[in-house]
C-alpha cells in the first residue's frame, strides 16, 4: 500500500469530505461504514484502531498489537480499518530484516507501519522501540568515496514519528513492548463468528459492491486532517493510577487517546493560540471516548489480561467452587480447564494461561506434572486484578462546570 504520490483532491471531493468531517457523530459514522464493507462487530478494536490511525500526525502517535488465536481474523481487521486511511499513509510489510529500517528510501514521518506478525519483527525490535520512543534513527555507515577511493564514514537518518503495529496469537509479549503499546484483543466468541458467518455469506451474493466509494471518502477525509497541536485544558484534573511503574507510559497513552480524538474531530473543535502556536483545545467528548476505550484497552494492558485469560480464570473458579461452602478452596486438574474450554481456544494457549495465573499467584500447583500425568491446581489469590479508577466522564465535567462558576 505504499504510494508517495500527492493526491488532490477536486472541489466536490473536498466539499463531501468537510462535511463528513463536521459529522457530530463522526467516530460512529466510520464504525458504521467499516461494517457495511464487511467488518462484522469489534466495534472497541474499530473505534482504537481509527483513534491509533488519526494519532500518525500526532507529535507522540500511539503504537499497537493486537492479539487472537490463530485464524481468529487478527490482521483481517487491521487490514479493513487502515483501508480508510490514505494508502500513501500506510505500509504492511509480513517481515522486516534487523536493518531494514535504516535504509528505507521514502519517508515514515507520519506514517502507519503494520508488520503482519510479531515473529516477523523479531530481529528490529531495537530499530523499532527507537523509532517508537525518540521518534526517528541515525545509524553511521560506512561508504567509499567514488573520488578520492578512500572510505568515509556518513550519517543516515531516518525520520518519524509511525505509527507502528503488529499481531501476535502470544497472550503478551516482553514487557519492553507490552510496555509502549495499546493491547487489542479479537472478540473470540460464538456470537462474533456467527456475524463473520454472515458478512461471508454476503460476499457471495449477487449484489452492487459499495466498498470503493466508502473507502475512497474516508480516505479523502483523512488526507485533509492536518499535522496540529493539541492542548487538553483540563489535563490536571485528569486522575490516574500511580503503580506499576508502567503507568508513566500508560498515562501519556490516555492522554494521547483525547488528543487523537480531539485531531479526528479537528474541523469540529475550538482553536486557541498558545505561545504564539495554535493548538485545538480538546473538549469533554474526547475524554469521553478515551475513558470508554480505556476501561477495556488500558485496563487489559495495565493488569496483563484479555478476554481470553478472563475465561480461564473463570473456569478455574467454576470448577473450585464448593456448593457447600460456597468456598473456591476444591482442588481441580488443569486437564479439566483445558478440556472445558477445548471448544474456545487451544490446548497450549490453555495452559499458558494457567501458566500466567500460577505466577501471579492467583493459582498455586499441587503438585508437579509429570509425564502423562496433569497437574493439580488450587486457587489460593484474588480474582479481582485491579481497577483503573478514572474520573467518569460526568464527573469531570461536573468539576470543570464548578470550577468555572468560581472564576
Amino acid at each position: 500500500m505504499d504510494n508517495e504520490n500527492t493526491i488532490t483532491l477536486s472541489k466536490k471531493e473536498r466539499e463531501e469530505a468537510i462535511q463528513l468531517l463536521k459529522n457530530q457523530n463522526l467516530l460512529q459514522t466510520i464504525v458504521d461504514d467499516l461494517d457495511k464493507i464487511g467488518l462484522a462487530g469489534e466495534e472497541t478494536n474499530k473505534k482504537a484502531l481509527i483513534e491509533i490511525g488519526a494519532s500518525r500526525q500526532l507529535d507522540k502517535p500511539l503504537n499497537f498489537t493486537i492479539h487472537g488465536e490463530s485464524s481468529a481474523g487478527k490482521n483481517y481487521i487491521v487490514d479493513k480499518v487502515f483501508r480508510l486511511f490514505p494508502p500513501e499513509d500506510v505500509i504492511f510489510r509480513t517481515r522486516i530484516t534487523p536493518t531494514a529500517l535504516y535504509h528505507l528510501s521514502s519517508e515514515l514521518s507520519h506514517k502507519i507501519l503494520f508488520v503482519g506478525e510479531y515473529i516477523g519483527s523479531q530481529g528490529a525490535e531495537y530499530a523499532i522501540r527507537t523509532i517508537e520512543e525518540d521518534g526517528g534513527l541515525s545509524v553511521d555507515v560506512v561508504t567509499k568515496n567514488p573520488k578520492t577511493g578512500g572510505f568515509e564514514t556518513k550519517t543516515k537518518k531516518v525520520e518519524g514519528p509511525i505509527v507502528y503495529g503488529t499481531s501476535t496469537t502470544k497472550t503478551h509479549l516482553n514487557l519492553e513492548n507490552d510496555t509502549r503499546h495499546l493491547d487489542l484483543h479479537i472478540d473470540e466468541t460464538m456470537k462474533q463468528t456467527r456475524d463473520i458467518f454472515q458478512k461471508i455469506k454476503e460476499e457471495y451474493k449477487a449484489k452492487n459492491d459499495t466498498s470503493l466509494p466508502i473507502i475512497k471518502k474516508w480516505q479523502n477525509c483523512f488526507r485533509l486532517l492536518k499535522p496540529c497541536k493539541v492542548v487538553i485544558p483540563y489535563a490536571d484534573e485528569i486522575k490516574f493510577p500511580e503503580k506499576p511503574i508502567r503507568v508513566r507510559r500508560d498515562f501519556r497513552k490516555f492522554l494521547t487517546l483525547i488528543a487523537s480524538n480531539c485531531h479526528l474531530h479537528q474541523y469540529q473543535r475550538s482553536k486557541v493560540e498558545l505561545n504564539g502556536a495554535e493548538y485545538l483545545e480538546a473538549n469533554i467528548d474526547d475524554y469521553g471516548v478515551a475513558y470508554e476505550l480505556s476501561m477495556k484497552i488500558i485496563f487489559n494492558s495495565l493488569f496483563r489480561t484479555s478476554p481470553r485469560l478472563e475465561k480461564v480464570k473463570n473456569e478455574c473458579l467454576k470448577l473450585a467452587l464448593d456448593s457447600l461452602t460456597q468456598c473456591y478452596d476444591k482442588i481441580f486438574k488443569s486437564s479439566a480447564v483445558v478440556n472445558n474450554l477445548k471448544d474456545d481456544m487451544s490446548h497450549t494457549t490453555v495452559l499458558d494461561h494457567l501458566r500466567y495465573l500460577t505466577d501471579s499467584g492467583f493459582l498455586e500447583t499441587q503438585n508437579t506434572s509429570s509425564r502423562g500425568k496433569p497437574r493439580t491446581l488450587k486457587i489460593v489469590g484474588s480474582a479481582v486484578l485491579g481497577q483503573l479508577n478514572l474520573l467518569k466522564p460526568k464527573d469531570l465535567e461536573d468539576i470543570l462546570a464548578k470550577k468555572s462558576l468560581k472564576l
